[in-house]
């Protein structure tokens, strides 16, 4: 009877985890790409226009700068699809790195002249009051 409830409870926290983790991404409404292997003969995509993300009004504290760490795949379109969390300082700041990743454009990586996706990692900074 003991392990019944201890596994019902590890079940019910294993869904909660994944839950929580599957909030760190955003569908930004569109399937990705394979990406390549970025390497020899590949040309990586250029930022072209990265907007600011909005500090999280639910961050009390002074508006200190801040770093959140993303990996990425740059569609052959120049738009951000499937976005990881890799690191960051608290779930409000991801939040608004994923909504501001998604307006965020470039120049594609390119084989051989033709656009290609491939996986970066990109750091979207949050400024802090001056």
């Amino acid at each position: 009877m003991p392990y019944r409830i201890v596994a019902r409870l590890l079940i019910c926290g294993l869904i909660a985890t994944s839950m929580a983790h599957s909030d760190t991404k955003l569908n930004v409404g569109q399937s990705c790409e394979a990406p390549v292997n970025p390497g020899h003969g590949i040309s990586p995509p250029q930022l072209i226009n990265s907007p600011g993300p909005a500090y999280p009004n639910g961050a009390n504290d002074s508006h200190l700068a801040r770093v959140v760490i993303l990996a990425v795949v740059v569609g052959s379109d120049g738009k951000a699809c499937d976005p990881q969390v890799k690191e960051s300082p608290g779930l409000e700041f991801q939040r608004a790195a994923l909504v501001a990743i998604h307006d965020w454009r470039w120049k594609p990586a390119s084989r051989a002249g033709t656009p290609v996706a491939v996986g970066i990692t990109v750091e979207v900074s949050f400024q802090g009051a001056r």
